[in-house]
């Protein structure tokens, strides 16, 4: 598993703690931390093909990140059976916006998120549930 946050250090606490947890539990968690830049994230994502990508505790600002990394993901097939987790932060603040983004799980605290993964690990977000890119409109040349 790959966990990445948003990068104050209140973001870094929340998502530290939801790793050691979900490490306590079992499972092999790479924390990258906060702040990463996407390229990297998708390099990663590339290279170690983890089963699971966690964004835990992101703020607001995070979000037009998350939303591209998500959909390039999904366009290019980057780790077909990859699960997408959110949680905290931002997620807690508007409803239904981990399910717009296409996130497969979501959790409002690091209990919840160990209590998520561990009851539905094989749950994926259908292409129907994804709202976002649906309404974009293409420019097509005259």
């Amino acid at each position: 598993m790959l966990a990445v946050c948003g990068p104050t250090d209140p973001d870094e606490l929340a998502a530290q703690m939801s790793v050691d947890l979900l490490e306590a539990d079992g499972y092999q968690v790479r924390f990258a931390g906060g702040g990463i830049a996407n390229d990297e994230i998708l390099g990663e994502i590339q290279s170690t093909h983890p089963h699971v990508l966690v964004f835990f505790a992101s703020a607001a600002s995070d979000l037009p990140a998350i939303r591209r990394l998500i959909d390039t993901v999904q366009e290019i097939g980057a780790c077909r059976d990859l699960q997408i987790v959110v949680g905290g932060g931002v997620f807690n603040r508007a409803d239904d916006l981990a399910e717009e983004i296409g996130s497969d799980l979501w959790a409002c605290s690091p209990s919840d998120l160990v209590e998520e993964m561990n009851a539905l690990p094989e749950r994926r977000a259908t292409e129907d549930q994804r709202t976002v890119g649906k309404n974009k409109h293409t420019r097509h040349a005259a």
